[in-house]
């Protein structure tokens, strides 16, 4: 009995054209090309954590269109991530363009993380260049994505990989910095 089962599931396995070993490597590799979606989701839900902090921080204050702007920047230059993510995709193909998003995240939250904390002014010009460099990565990181997991993976998984990536990684993001907020203690 032991053996007939094993025998049909080599056979169904076969006939899929696909092992379990197989299904797990292209899982794993959307999975990993997926976390380059967290940093731009993280991004997304910054301003919803911190534009309290920036209101009343006793060494830095922002007005509060300054804080208005900080949180609005992002969505006015994610239209622009998607023609420069279509040219870096022909140019350095998908995987070269998940390595550029996510380097570009990183100079993002450099920006932000090591802003300079003794002129007001400097600071808001340091928060409003990662909040920009925030919104290309949001805007540039939805297409790569979906044309490598889709790539990567055979037709049975196809579907699954590529619609539950971006959503989902944007919003685990988003759900992270919450959560990172919420443990820091920003919020009270």
């Amino acid at each position: 009995m032991e053996i007939s089962v094993k025998n049909s599931l080599e056979t169904t396995e076969k006939s899929n054209g696909l092992t379990k070993k197989a299904a797990i490597i292209q899982y794993s590799l959307a999975f990993l090309a997926n976390l380059s979606v967290l940093a731009p989701g993280m991004g997304m839900g910054f301003p919803a954590v911190t534009s309290e902090i920036l209101l009343r921080d006793k060494t830095m204050v922002l007005t509060i269109n300054q804080v208005s702007w900080f949180a609005a920047i992002s969505p006015f230059t994610c239209p622009y991530g998607g023609p420069i993510s279509s040219y870096c995709v022909t140019k350095f193909g998908r995987k070269g363009t998940l390595i550029i998003i996510s380097i570009i995240s990183l100079i993002h939250w450099l920006f932000i993380g090591l802003s300079h904390k003794t002129d007001v002014n400097i600071f808001y010009v340091q928060l409003l260049i990662g909040r920009v460099l925030a919104g290309l990565c949001i805007g540039m990181v939805t297409t790569p994505i979906v044309m490598y997991s889709k790539e990567i993976s055979r037709t049975k998984f196809q579907d699954r990989l590529v619609v539950l990536s971006t959503p989902l990684f944007l919003s685990l993001g988003i759900g992270l910095i919450y959560l990172i907020g919420y443990l820091t203690g920003v919020r009270k």
